[in-house]
């Protein structure tokens, strides 16, 4: 009996595998232009939280609903800030894409800036002296 032997070969459909990896991209590239009105939408939300602060009095229990609210929104501010950092490196990198020799390329400098990102913020004006007067500790992990 002639014919193929019973090795079982997965087939993929190339058409259907571009398709997805052009419609991530495509996803990829809108979120990223997205995110300079997220990042104006989160400073609008600071100026907000500045404004009453500036024009309220606030009891301790408005006070720390409030300071609850503003790490928040510093929180995600941070988070915006952060893909807007990483989509710079997308966008400056996305031609090594065409090469498959360049994609590690590409995933080591997003790795390298995320890095970074996630390292610990050195105040400008603030000491750790003036931390400890307003009895401010930092977070775990921080």
């Amino acid at each position: 009996m002639y014919g193929c032997t019973s090795i079982k070969i997965e087939v993929i459909n190339v058409i259907d595998e571009m398709i997805d990896a052009i419609t991530t991209l495509n996803k990829i590239d809108d979120d990223i232009d997205e995110l300079p009105k997220q990042q104006s939408e989160c400073d609008s939300k600071l100026s907000d939280l500045y404004h009453i602060l500036e024009n309220y009095k606030l009891d301790a229990t408005q006070c720390c609903a409030f300071v609850k609210e503003m790490q928040k929104v510093c929180l995600e501010r941070r988070k915006v800030k952060d893909n807007i950092e990483i989509g710079k490196v997308i966008k400056n990198n996305i031609a090594k894409l065409n090469n498959k020799d360049n994609r590690q390329f590409l995933i080591n400098e997003l790795k390298v800036r995320e890095k970074r990102l996630n390292g610990e913020y050195k105040n400008r004006i603030y000491t750790e002296k003036d931390l400890v007067d307003l009895k401010i500790k930092k977070k775990e992990g921080k």
